[in-house]
């Protein structure tokens, strides 16, 4: 459970840091759970960042940037194991 919620916050930490320094807008961005095959199928403009994780805790970090303002993007949870951020 610890490691679980550690993981977690590094996710988020990396990907608050990634936000914030292209000194763009929070709307500018997009997240999405899926596999890292269906996630190179994206229209990524600038860059992406992937992070292999639990179901459970992609959710949890999904919810997390939405409350902040970052989109989601729709792509198949089929195959999943992992969570993505990108524009």
């Amino acid at each position: 459970m610890h490691t679980t919620i550690s993981k977690k916050t590094t996710i988020i930490d990396k990907f608050n840091s990634i936000i914030e320094l292209s000194e763009g807008d929070t709307n500018e961005w997009k997240i999405g759970i899926a596999s890292l095959e269906r996630a190179s199928l994206l229209n990524v403009k600038d860059e992406i960042t992937y992070q292999k994780c639990g179901i459970d805790e992609a959710k949890e970090i999904l919810f997390h940037f939405l409350a902040q303002g970052v989109q989601t993007c729709n792509m198949s949870k089929s195959n999943f194991n992992g969570i993505y951020l990108y524009r």
